[in-house]
């Protein structure tokens, strides 16, 4: 199963791309932009670096909090974006794991 994670509840936003136990690929930045200039570029520049395609992702894995609102309803909205013309699997994962 591919899985795509992202991380958006604090200052710092992260995204992977993880496989069958192996992390493939994650990136993780720590800019003065906000989250909604940040993570689908780095989502996009990331699958581009591995060669995968978006549809072949079997999940998407998002922060559910606790942590910043802005951010979460960010990393939320991404996620709906990605995953509803896909028909992919969401779960959201609790910052504190």
């Amino acid at each position: 199963m591919r899985i795509l994670g992202i991380e958006s509840s604090s200052l710092v936003a992260s995204v992977a791309i993880y496989e069958d136990g192996i992390t493939m690929a994650e990136y993780t930045v720590d800019f003065k932009m906000t989250h909604s200039q940040t993570l689908l570029p780095m989502i996009d520049e990331m699958v581009k670096l591995v060669g995968i395609d978006l549809n072949t992702i079997d999940a998407i894995a998002i922060s559910g909090g606790p942590g910043s609102f802005t951010g979460l309803r960010i990393g939320l909205a991404a996620v709906k974006g990605l995953a509803f013309p896909r028909e992919t699997l969401c779960a959201p994962v609790s910052t504190l794991e």
